[in-house]
This record gives C-alpha cells, sequence and structure tokens, in this order.
C-alpha cells in the first residue's frame, strides 16, 4: 500500500511538471484574472520565454492593437509564471478614473494615456491610491 501512494504521488508530481510552458502560463492567467487571453508573439530574452497577450475582450477594439494596452506572460529561469498583465488594468482604472474630468476640460478628442509611476501592489487605483496615502501617512508619524 505504502509503495502504491509513493508510486501515485511520483506520478503526480511528474505528470504535473511535463505542462507546456504555454499550460502553464494559462493557467497562470486564469487563475490571476479570470479572464481569457489571446497568445500573440514569442520571444526569448534572457533565458526567459515571453509571450505578448491580448485579452480577448480587447480583440474587435482599438485596443487590441495599442502598444499602450500590450502585455507579456513569461516564465523565467526558475520556471515561474509571471506577466505585465497588472499593468494594463491600472491603466484601464486610472482612465476610468480621470476620463470624465479630462472630457469635461479639453472636450471628446482627447487621447489618454496616463501611467502611475513607481512600483505598485494593486492593479485597482483607488484601492492603490489608499495604500499609498496610508503609507506616506505611517512615514510621517513615524519621523516626526
Amino acid at each position: 500500500m505504502k509503495k502504491l501512494k509513493i508510486l501515485l504521488l511520483f506520478s503526480l508530481i511528474f505528470f504535473t511538471s511535463c505542462k507546456s510552458k504555454e499550460e502553464k502560463m494559462i493557467e497562470h492567467l486564469k487563475k490571476e484574472y479570470n479572464e481569457e487571453f489571446k497568445f500573440g508573439f514569442t520571444n526569448e530574452r534572457r533565458g526567459a520565454t515571453i509571450i505578448e497577450i491580448i485579452p480577448i475582450r480587447f480583440i474587435g477594439t482599438e485596443k487590441e492593437y495599442d502598444n499602450f494596452y500590450s502585455s507579456e506572460v513569461f516564465i523565467n529561469k526558475k520556471g515561474t509564471v509571471d506577466d505585465t498583465y497588472k499593468d494594463v488594468l491600472i491603466k484601464e482604472d486610472l482612465e476610468k478614473t480621470f476620463k470624465p474630468k479630462l472630457e469635461e476640460l479639453f472636450g471628446k478628442n482627447i487621447l489618454i494615456a496616463l501611467n502611475l509611476v513607481g512600483e505598485y501592489k494593486y492593479p485597482n487605483f483607488q484601492k492603490e491610491l489608499n495604500r499609498r496615502i496610508e503609507k506616506i501617512i505611517c512615514f510621517h508619524v513615524k519621523h516626526h
């Protein structure tokens, strides 16, 4: 019985590790964003496999070919999957937050290209803004 358990465990580890890079990437994106993506160009840089990704919801819209909304999923040398789609989400949130006021000031014919400076923890602008305000307040309180 013990040998059978060890064999089953070994089989599970073996088949899990045999996933293709694309399967690992798809699994990561589904888990992180619960959204479907179309895979684009593949590059190899510094030992990492990098694939351009486009959310299916962008297909047929002006964002489909806009580099401002481009993102990538990649696997590094260690086999860890990561992505830059969080950047797209925060850009969309920034646009949604500021677009009404910008259109009020400058009219409907505007091109919005806002970027959040520095590292961020949340791809949601309001949550990230609150985190940064809290961080600044804590910094001032600790250093007075």
